[in-house]
Protein backbone atom coordinates (compact mmCIF):
# COMPACT_ATOMS: atom_id res chain seq x y z
CA UNK A 1 0.00 0.00 0.00
CA UNK A 2 1.10 3.72 -0.75
CA UNK A 3 0.49 6.66 2.14
CA UNK A 4 0.76 10.13 1.39
CA UNK A 5 0.26 12.66 3.99
CA UNK A 6 -1.38 15.85 2.83
CA UNK A 7 1.22 18.75 3.67
CA UNK A 8 3.64 16.81 5.69
CA UNK A 9 6.16 19.24 6.11
CA UNK A 10 3.79 22.00 6.75
CA UNK A 11 2.45 19.55 9.46
CA UNK A 12 5.23 19.36 12.14
CA UNK A 13 4.17 20.14 15.12
CA UNK A 14 7.61 22.08 16.68
CA UNK A 15 7.04 21.20 20.25
CA UNK A 16 5.91 17.87 19.54
CA UNK A 17 8.99 17.24 17.37
CA UNK A 18 11.00 18.58 19.84
CA UNK A 19 9.41 16.45 22.43
CA UNK A 20 10.36 13.43 21.00
CA UNK A 21 13.98 14.51 19.86
CA UNK A 22 14.31 15.03 23.83
CA UNK A 23 13.07 11.74 24.62
CA UNK A 24 15.52 10.17 22.35
CA UNK A 25 19.48 9.80 23.82
CA UNK A 26 20.89 10.45 20.02
CA UNK A 27 20.13 14.06 19.90
CA UNK A 28 22.79 16.05 22.16
CA UNK A 29 21.76 19.38 23.49
CA UNK A 30 23.65 21.26 21.23
CA UNK A 31 21.71 19.71 18.43
CA UNK A 32 18.19 20.77 19.97
CA UNK A 33 19.34 24.10 20.98
CA UNK A 34 20.34 24.35 17.62
CA UNK A 35 16.58 23.24 16.08
CA UNK A 36 15.18 24.85 18.23
CA UNK A 37 16.81 28.02 16.82
CA UNK A 38 16.29 26.92 13.22
CA UNK A 39 12.06 26.35 14.29
CA UNK A 40 12.27 29.56 16.23
CA UNK A 41 13.09 31.19 12.45
CA UNK A 42 10.73 30.11 10.86
CA UNK A 43 7.65 33.06 10.56
CA UNK A 44 4.95 33.87 7.93
CA UNK A 45 4.74 37.06 6.54
CA UNK A 46 1.04 38.50 5.79
CA UNK A 47 1.29 42.13 4.34
CA UNK A 48 3.36 43.89 6.56
CA UNK A 49 3.28 41.65 9.85
CA UNK A 50 5.55 38.95 10.33
CA UNK A 51 4.31 36.13 12.66
CA UNK A 52 6.00 33.30 14.28
CA UNK A 53 4.87 29.39 13.13
CA UNK A 54 4.92 26.80 15.28
CA UNK A 55 4.06 24.23 12.92
CA UNK A 56 6.01 23.20 9.93
CA UNK A 57 9.25 23.14 8.08
CA UNK A 58 9.98 25.05 5.14
CA UNK A 59 9.42 23.24 1.65
CA UNK A 60 12.29 22.62 -0.08
CA UNK A 61 14.25 23.12 2.83
CA UNK A 62 17.05 20.37 3.25
CA UNK A 63 16.17 19.36 6.66
CA UNK A 64 12.76 19.23 6.12
CA UNK A 65 12.47 15.57 4.90
CA UNK A 66 15.23 14.59 8.02
CA UNK A 67 12.34 16.33 10.25
CA UNK A 68 9.39 14.46 9.05
CA UNK A 69 11.23 11.12 9.76
CA UNK A 70 11.91 11.90 12.81
CA UNK A 71 8.35 13.16 13.12
CA UNK A 72 6.78 9.67 12.25
CA UNK A 73 9.33 8.00 13.93
CA UNK A 74 7.61 6.65 16.61
CA UNK A 75 4.79 5.31 13.90
CA UNK A 76 7.64 3.59 12.07
CA UNK A 77 8.53 1.50 14.94
CA UNK A 78 4.82 1.12 15.66
CA UNK A 79 4.47 -1.00 12.23
CA UNK A 80 7.39 -2.34 12.04
CA UNK A 81 6.07 -4.45 15.03
CA UNK A 82 2.94 -5.30 13.50
CA UNK A 83 3.30 -9.09 12.58
CA UNK A 84 2.13 -9.82 8.70
CA UNK A 85 3.80 -6.30 7.81
CA UNK A 86 6.33 -7.52 5.67
CA UNK A 87 8.06 -4.09 4.92
CA UNK A 88 7.78 -0.70 5.89
CA UNK A 89 9.52 1.79 3.17
CA UNK A 90 10.13 5.30 3.90
CA UNK A 91 11.10 7.99 1.61
CA UNK A 92 10.39 12.04 2.34
CA UNK A 93 6.26 11.96 3.23
CA UNK A 94 5.77 8.76 1.61
CA UNK A 95 5.39 5.50 2.91
CA UNK A 96 5.42 2.33 0.67
CA UNK A 97 4.17 -0.55 3.24
CA UNK A 98 3.84 -4.40 2.30
CA UNK A 99 0.96 -6.33 4.05
CA UNK A 100 0.62 -10.24 4.19
CA UNK A 101 -3.28 -10.00 3.88
CA UNK A 102 -6.34 -8.02 3.74
CA UNK A 103 -7.00 -8.17 7.07
CA UNK A 104 -3.20 -7.04 8.03
CA UNK A 105 -3.91 -3.73 5.66
CA UNK A 106 -6.64 -2.95 7.36
CA UNK A 107 -4.46 -2.64 10.56
CA UNK A 108 -2.18 -0.84 9.28
CA UNK A 109 -4.67 1.76 7.81
CA UNK A 110 -6.47 2.00 11.33
CA UNK A 111 -2.75 2.53 13.27
CA UNK A 112 -2.19 4.76 10.41
CA UNK A 113 -5.41 7.22 10.82
CA UNK A 114 -5.04 6.66 14.53
CA UNK A 115 -1.50 8.16 14.50
CA UNK A 116 -2.29 11.05 12.18
CA UNK A 117 -5.27 11.73 14.78
CA UNK A 118 -3.19 12.03 17.54
CA UNK A 119 -0.86 14.06 15.68
CA UNK A 120 -3.01 16.63 13.87
CA UNK A 121 -1.70 15.15 10.28
CA UNK A 122 -4.15 14.39 7.62
CA UNK A 123 -3.93 11.71 5.37
CA UNK A 124 -3.84 12.19 1.50
CA UNK A 125 -6.85 9.80 0.45
CA UNK A 126 -6.56 10.52 -3.41
CA UNK A 127 -2.72 9.78 -3.52
CA UNK A 128 -2.77 7.22 -1.25
CA UNK A 129 -3.76 3.73 -2.49
CA UNK A 130 -3.86 -0.14 -1.62
CA UNK A 131 -2.42 -2.17 -4.50
CA UNK A 132 -3.17 -6.41 -4.08
CA UNK A 133 -0.83 -8.04 -5.34
CA UNK A 134 -1.22 -12.07 -5.08
CA UNK A 135 1.81 -14.90 -6.58
CA UNK A 136 1.09 -16.34 -9.78
CA UNK A 137 0.79 -20.04 -9.83
CA UNK A 138 4.52 -21.26 -12.12
CA UNK A 139 3.63 -23.54 -15.20
CA UNK A 140 6.06 -25.95 -16.20
CA UNK A 141 6.89 -23.84 -19.17
CA UNK A 142 7.55 -20.46 -17.40
CA UNK A 143 11.36 -19.48 -17.14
Amino acid sequence: MFIDFSTAFDSIDHHMLLTKMESKSEFSQETLNLLKWYLSSIHLRLEENMIHQNRGSPQGGVASPFLWLIYINDLLVELEELVGLDSTFAFADDLLLCCSSPIMALKVIRKIKAWCDKFKITLNEKKSAVLPLALRKSKKDDF
